[in-house]
């Protein structure tokens, strides 16, 4: 069976601050890793290229980008069409396992 790592976040930088840890223990043990971010903010777009690109590279790990490009403040609003979109993305099915890690305020 397929094992996936899915990083789901809200924001762009979200990833390099709260995830790279664990990425970098446990990425390895995975088949496919994909990073899918909720929100978009064009000023940090290119700076977001360079640094996954550099993550890869550091790790030597392949990692999927997926942006669902909701508006950066308007990801509460909008959070049913996220989640739909986010479900739509991972493509769920009972020949693949995934684990999701994300962060919170916690």
């Amino acid at each position: 069976m397929k094992k996936e790592l899915v990083f789901f976040m809200a924001h762009l930088d979200d990833f390099e601050l709260s995830c790279l840890g664990y990425l970098n223990k446990y990425g390895k043990d995975y088949d496919n890793i994909k990073c899918i971010i909720a929100s978009t903010w064009k000023n940090k777009e290119k700076v977001w290229a360079k640094n996954i690109k550099e993550i890869q590279d550091f790790t030597g790990l392949k990692i999927e980008y997926v942006n669902l490009k909701f508006p950066q403040r308007k990801i509460t609003s909008n959070f049913d069409d996220v989640k739909d979109k986010m479900y739509e993305v991972l493509n769920p099915s009972h020949d693949k396992r995934f684990d999701i890690v994300t962060h919170d305020v916690n």
